[in-house]
């Protein structure tokens, strides 16, 4: 299964803080250009900023290509353009004996998420 992709863009001064105006501008900007483009949503930063979640880790990096390029020539010096790596998740156990060593852990927390 693919990971759904992220873009994240963050606003870089004060005068392009609003969420709702960075966010129609974005989606005029995808819609316009990509009409084809499959945004499965958008969410609202810290700050203004916009997060929009697409169905691959290529789709947005197509979009962030897309914007670049089609966008006004100030887009690159007002907003920062971020493709989040992937997280590792984090398990805490607790009450474990201290007997059971570190890899036979591993291996029953990896069969029993895969589960």
């Amino acid at each position: 299964m693919d990971p759904e992709g992220v873009l994240l863009i963050k606003p870089k001064n004060d005068r392009v803080k609003d969420f709702d105006t960075n966010k129609k501008l974005f989606m005029n900007l995808i819609s316009s250009n990509n009409p084809n483009a499959r945004v499965r949503g958008i969410n609202k930063l810290y700050g203004g900023g916009v997060k929009i979640i697409t169905g691959s880790t290529d789709e947005a990096g197509a979009i962030k290509d897309l914007i670049l390029e089609k966008g006004a020539a100030d887009l690159d010096q007002n907003f920062e353009f971020v493709l989040p790596g992937r997280r590792v998740p984090q398990i805490i156990l607790y009450n474990v004996d201290k007997g059971v060593d570190e890899e036979s852990l591993k291996k029953v927390s990896s069969v029993k998420t895969l589960l």
